[in-house]
């Protein structure tokens, strides 16, 4: 009681009710984007909780491909302490990029559900696509109660390796909060895991590439510096015979082949794709 408890359906084609133990929590029209359900005014703590997924896809042929019914795209549970990050609240942007360095800047946008007003720190680490931290940063935040905060944070990433076409390196921004001390200090137990530290209050990850983008008249398209013509196909979110259920599998399987293939680029035809193909 008193955490922030949300579920999102990253896609149900239909006209979408959501019943949380017998009360409509969220109505949701549009089959190919995502949606998130607050459920912390519908939960019975303690005790088992019904949530109910009604679906009308009557209204037919409601779309110009097929387009699948029901439940078919992923569902994710979030569960954040009192003072927790946004859905969607994490958002990393290289800037600054050269070959020795570039300033990573990360965004957090936390919100405060307590009663009172509370600091904590957000503490971020940089990870290599080998496992290994490579830069931090951390910044200390205060929320009054019902607030939103952004809390901004400058990362110098030593020597980065860039993102292109032929090499797709990706970096992992991990985002940690905890309770600072009465005098605002950083706990001494802050660098625990959120399983081994009673403070960690809600943690956030995301990838993220580094490299530059310019365009213009002269030389088209540069990424990095270097001239890429896009050899680009229109794909359609169902995988053939596989159906409309998004499978992550699936989805790096076709992106593989597009490749193979000698592509370099793809459309969402017709619809927002899924994250799972965003992904991949």
């Amino acid at each position: 009681c008193g955490k922030h408890v949300a579920v999102e359906f990253e896609g149900v084609y239909g006209v979408t009710k959501v019943v949380v133990n017998g009360e409509i929590a969220a109505i949701h029209h549009y089959g190919y984007t995502n949606f998130y359900v607050d459920l912390k005014d519908f939960l019975i703590y303690g005790a088992e909780n019904e949530i109910r997924v009604i679906v009308n896809n009557t209204q037919l042929p409601n779309s110009r491909w097929y387009s699948g019914s029901g439940i078919y795209r992923n569902v994710n549970l979030y569960v954040g302490g009192p003072v927790y990050i946004t859905e969607n609240g994490l958002r990393i942007t290289p800037a600054q990029i050269e070959d020795d360095s570039a300033v990573v800047i990360v965004d957090v946008e936390l919100e405060n559900l307590g009663p009172a007003r509370k600091a904590v720190w957000a503490l971020t680490d940089l990870i290599d696509a080998e496992g290994g931290v490579v830069a931090c940063g951390k910044s200390l935040v205060t929320a009054f109660s019902g607030e939103k905060v952004t809390t901004r944070q400058r990362i110098l990433l030593p020597a980065p390796h860039r993102w292109n076409v032929e090499d797709p390196y990706l970096y992992t921004a991990n985002v940690r909060l905890v309770y600072a001390g009465d005098d605002g200090s950083l706990p001494k137990n802050a660098g625990l895991a959120p399983a081994e530290n009673a403070d960690s209050l809600d943690e956030a990850r995301d990838d993220f590439g580094v490299r530059t983008l310019t365009v213009d008249s002269m030389h088209g398209l540069r990424i990095n510096g270097k001239e890429v013509k896009l050899r680009g196909s229109c794909i359609h979110h169902d995988n053939g015979l596989i159906g409309a259920a998004t499978l992550y599998r699936a989805e790096e399987r076709r992106v593989e082949q597009m490749k193979a293939a000698g592509f370099n680029a793809i459309r969402s035809a017709h619809n927002p794709c899924s994250r799972a193909m965003l992904e991949a």
